[in-house]
Order: structure tokens, then C-alpha cells, then sequence
């Protein structure tokens, strides 16, 4: 706790949040870090719960996402708690860098794997019902954001949802019936849009919008 400028300086956001005072008095540590993990750290504090606690009931919760998002091509059940074991029980997650310290790095791995399953889970899903996509479109316009301010260097999975995002989009749009082996029978002018279809492709916007909202307002 004498890394003023890494384990100590994010404890002293969170105590400083808890105090209503937001990062604290203006210095040159005050911008220097993302104010997830203080974030995260008072929560455990507002909910008055043990770090270690949440912390594990957030790997828990990331693994099942991810195994859920799976159910669309994995049928099998025992496959899917192999799955969920796999990422639950995955050594980076038990490192000194990462689990066993008081230290950002440790909330990276299942914000990704939350992000990363929301995205897969919507590609698989992306003919579904309005129903069945929102839960997953909600769990990333949540868990970006929450990712995004845990480093500074998260701009690196953003090509990916980006282009992940656009894939499902574009699909969506062309319908199930569309094949490039088909092309030169296919007129783009026949895309019609249903209502239904129209308030699916609304929820592209929410991750947008989420992202936007809470850029701002750090």
C-alpha cells in the first residue's frame, strides 16, 4: 500500500468517493488512473460486503455469461458447464497480478469476458426476437463503459466490438435468406424493414448511447 501512484492511489479514490469528494483534491495523481476499480471498491463498501466477496461473485457472473452465450451452437449442457468451469477456473485468474492484489488489473479479465460474450451472444442471436436480444445489448451498454475506465489502454478492444457490431448489423439487415453465392439474384432495393426488425436494430444505439453518457460524464 506504499504505491502512491498504483494500489494506494486507487484505494485513496474509493475512500475519497465514498466521502462524496468524487476523485479528491486536484494533483497530479488525480487523472492518472480509470475510476472503475474505485468505483467497483465502493460499491463493495455501499453494499457492505467484503472486496473479495463481489470480486468472486463477478468472476462467477462473467463465466456465466459467457457460457450462456453459447447456448445457441453448444446444445449439450455438460459442455456448457465445461465451458463455464473453464473460464471460472482459468490460471490468469488466480496470478499475483491480477486475483490475489488490490489493483485494477484484477476486475480486466471478466469485464472482457462479459464484453466479448455479449458481442459473440448477439451475432448468434441476431435473428431472435426484440425479447431475447435486449438482455445481452443492456449487458454490454452496461460492461463496456465499466471496462473501457479500467485502464488506459482499452482502446484496444474496440476494433473488435466495433466490427463485431457491424457484422450482426449488416446480417440483420439482409435477413437470414440472404447468401453472397446468391448475389447476382439479390436487389438491394427489396430490404425491407418491419417494425419489428426496426426496433431490434434500435438497440445498436444503446451501447453507443451508454458509452457516450458515461464518457461524458467522467
Amino acid at each position: 500500500m506504499t504505491a502512491t501512484y498504483d494500489d494506494r492511489l486507487l484505494v485513496h479514490y474509493a475512500q475519497n468517493i465514498l466521502q462524496g469528494n468524487w476523485l479528491g483534491e486536484y494533483t497530479p495523481t488525480t487523472l492518472s488512473k480509470g475510476v472503475t476499480y474505485s468505483l467497483f471498491m465502493a460499491l463493495a463498501n455501499k453494499l457492505n460486503v467484503s472486496y473479495g466477496l463481489l470480486f468472486g461473485c463477478l468472476n462467477i457472473f462473467a463465466s456465466s455469461v459467457v457460457s450462456l452465450a453459447f447456448r445457441p451452437i453448444v446444445k449439450n449442457n455438460y459442455y456448457l458447464w465445461g465451458i463455464y468451469l473453464y473460464f471460472l477456473f482459468s490460471p490468469i485468474g488466480f496470478t499475483h497480478e491480477y486475483s490475489t492484489r488490490i489493483y485494477r488489473n484484477a476486475l480486466v479479465i471478466p469485464a472482457v469476458e462479459i464484453v466479448v460474450a455479449c458481442l459473440l451472444a448477439i451475432y448468434y442471436r441476431k435473428y431472435s426476437s426484440f425479447k431475447v436480444l435486449f438482455p445481452w445489448f443492456a449487458g454490454l451498454a452496461i460492461f463496456f463503459p465499466f471496462y473501457w475506465f479500467i485502464r488506459e489502454d482499452s482502446i484496444w478492444l474496440l476494433p473488435f466490438t466495433v466490427a463485431a457490431l457491424a457484422i450482426s448489423l449488416i446480417q440483420m439487415i439482409l435477413g437470414p435468406d440472404f447468401s453472397f453465392k446468391k448475389k447476382a439474384d439479390f436487389n438491394y432495393k427489396n430490404i425491407q424493414m418491419k417494425k419489428a426488425q426496426l426496433s431490434k436494430i434500435s438497440l445498436f444505439l444503446l451501447p453507443l448511447l451508454s458509452f457516450t453518457l458515461v464518457y461524458q460524464g467522467d
